[in-house]
């Protein structure tokens, strides 16, 4: 049987093993005497093996499957809504029982009426916010590691220690007894001499571990000490002198105390352990710390010392990784053409994935380019699933889930429990509380929107995402006004100057990216606020062309508002593969 495209290794489901596992639910005693939620299963699945998932809007199955007549209004009878939470619930008990054994399961996801289908062979999900072991009452050891202090006479070496405690805090997390604070917000502590009893609060942790590195010579010495957070008292403390070279297996062996101190075991997937040369493994450390810069030159710098490190070591997968990383994020901020940025680093995740089947970060990788090169949603949640099946607390892979994978699908109340979970796990991160923003925004909740994006003000002021949605918040309530605030480097800043009138300014911006091949997504978006609605078209679809990252946003961005319901806007659409709108459109 074939695989699903681009996920290696992952069966797909047959459309006769689908209509299998429907007989089997229909004869279920569950189902047997429900006729109405029979033909809502059936219809709903029929339609998705015959390629017309589209056609699955509320009208329709009100019409076909509870008898509503041509007159059915979905806005004022909620017979579909309600009766497909029960579907759900009755699925769920019907897995959880009887069916429990299936080879295959059906869902249908809250807020679409589009089904799933799962080989159980692969259902041991990522959990998902539901499924968090805090959410489950499943208690756990936790710990912070925060940023080590580098103690080398030149005071060079922040990117070792930062490399060293970020790999160490990688390798706690693989472990699912242990919960670990995620590392931006263990970071924040970085350079602060915080009581760690309030550091322990704020990160809500049992533990703390802290330490620092000094380099001379070849020779490396680490100190580590695990502090309780409840009072401050040193569990214990360990000085460890090395060669720079077996730093690698100097994180395994602290991982492993670690564990045992807090009272939990290293599993044989949480092993840093891996074979690199000192300095293949110091170029890795300092192209993270350059990719971690988000800047055009930084970038710059991370690839060239990932590729250095991969020259030299070329079966070194984390390199592989960091270098799919730094060209996704080259590919996200317009660092050159998208296209081709997403497919370098496809190439580098499936180089990584090669090496270690567990990388977290090539699997999120692969996740992001197949949604914003791809449009292939299925693969990309896969992807993002397996990592956090891998590694439940990876921040990246959650958040970077909700928003581009089930956000475009309009599965926002998935996507919104997603984005909350990461904000949870990394809760003093100004990224996943705009993230919570962003996709409260999707949803037209534009108070608690704004809601998060304060609470993502006040941990960094300045940070460009919540601008960014901000403005789109300002803009659906219709306050360009307010939006143009802190939107000088917006992509959508051309938008902005047209809609408040500027249309001289707006043209003339327009003219000068026109004329240096800038963004088509900008110049589109320029288009749409001067109401020309041809121009704007024709941009987006070279935008669609180019495989333009931030397109998988159409249906919530406020620009594209003038464009909806023509024929050329829906064609794009349909290229990507976007859901039909459901009846109310939740775009702003």
């Amino acid at each position: 049987m074939s695989g699903v495209p681009g996920v290696p290794g992952v069966p797909r489901v047959s459309a006769e093993d689908v209509r299998a596992a429907l007989g089997r639910l229909s004869t279920s005693p569950l189902f047997a005497g429900a006729e109405r939620m029979r033909r809502f299963l059936q219809l709903v699945v029929e339609e998705t093996l015959a390629g017309n998932a589209g056609s699955l809007k509320e009208y329709r199955i009100g019409v076909d499957v509870f008898d509503r007549g041509q007159t059915f209004d979905p806005r004022t009878d909620t017979i579909v809504r309600v009766e497909a939470r029960r579907l759900r619930q009755k699925l769920e008990e019907y897995y959880a029982g009887t069916g429990r054994h299936d080879p295959v399961i059906i869902r249908v996801p809250p807020g679409a009426y589009v089904p799933s289908f799962v080989n159980r062979a692969v259902d041991d999900a990522a959990p998902t916010a539901h499924e968090s072991p805090e959410r489950t009452g499943a208690p756990r050891a936790s710990i912070a590691v925060l940023p080590f202090l580098d103690l080398s006479e030149a005071g060079d070496q922040e990117y070792l220690c930062d490399g060293f405690s970020e790999e160490l805090l990688n390798a706690l997390s693989r472990i699912p007894a242990l919960k670990v604070a995620a590392r931006t917000s263990a970071f924040r502590f970085k350079g602060k001499a915080d009581d760690i009893r309030r550091i322990g609060t704020e990160l809500d942790v049992e533990h703390i571990l802290e330490g620092s590195v000094r380099l001379f010579g070849p020779q490396m010495r680490v100190t580590v000490q695990l502090l309780r957070a409840s009072d401050g008292y040193h569990v214990w403390s360990r000085q460890f002198d090395r060669l720079f070279a077996e730093a690698l297996t100097l994180q395994s062996d602290v991982a492993r105390q670690v564990a045992a101190s807090v009272g939990v075991e290293l599993g044989s997937g949480s092993s840093t352990a891996a074979s690199c040369s000192a300095e293949a493994y110091r170029l890795y450390l300092e192209g993270r710390h350059d990719w971690r810069q988000f800047t055009p030159a930084s970038a710059a710098r991370a690839v060239d010392c990932f590729e250095r490190s991969i020259r030299i070591e070329p079966s070194f997968a984390p390199a592989h990784a960091g270098l799919a990383d730094t060209y996704m994020q080259m590919s996200v901020y317009g660092m050159a053409a998208p296209r081709d940025l997403a497919e370098k680093a496809r190439t580098a995740a499936n180089g990584a994935l090669a090496l270690d089947p567990q990388s977290v970060e090539a699997l999120t990788q692969l996740g992001a380019v197949s949604a914003y090169c791809d449009w292939d949603w299925a693969s990309s949640e896969e992807y993002f699933r397996r990592a956090l099946r891998i590694q439940p607390n990876y921040v990246d892979a959650r958040w970077l889930m909700a928003t581009v994978c089930l956000g475009p699908q309009h599965r926002l109340d998935e996507a919104l429990l997603e984005a909350r979970e990461a904000a949870r796990q990394d809760p003093l991160s100004p990224l996943t509380q705009a993230m919570v923003g962003a996709v409260h925004l999707y949803r037209g909740e534009y108070d608690a929107a704004l809601a998060a994006l304060d609470a993502a003000d006040a941990i960094a002021p300045s940070f460009s995402q919540t601008s960014l949605f901000r403005g789109f918040v300002n803009l659906a309530r219709g306050r360009p006004d307010l939006a143009a605030v802190g939107q000088d480097h917006s992509p959508y800043r051309v938008y902005v100057r047209a809609v408040l009138g500027h249309t001289a300014a707006a043209r003339t911006e327009i003219d000068m990216l026109c004329a240096r091949a800038g963004s088509p997504l900008i110049i589109a978006a320029g288009y749409a606020g001067l109401g020309d609605v041809d121009h704007s078209l024709e941009w987006l679809e070279r935008a669609a062309d180019l495989k333009v990252p931030q397109l998988i946003w159409i249906d919530f961005q406020p620009p594209w508002k003038l464009l909806r319901g023509s024929q050329r806007f829906e064609d794009i659409r349909k290229r990507m593969h976007l859901p039909m709108r459901a009846e109310g459109s939740i775009a702003p």
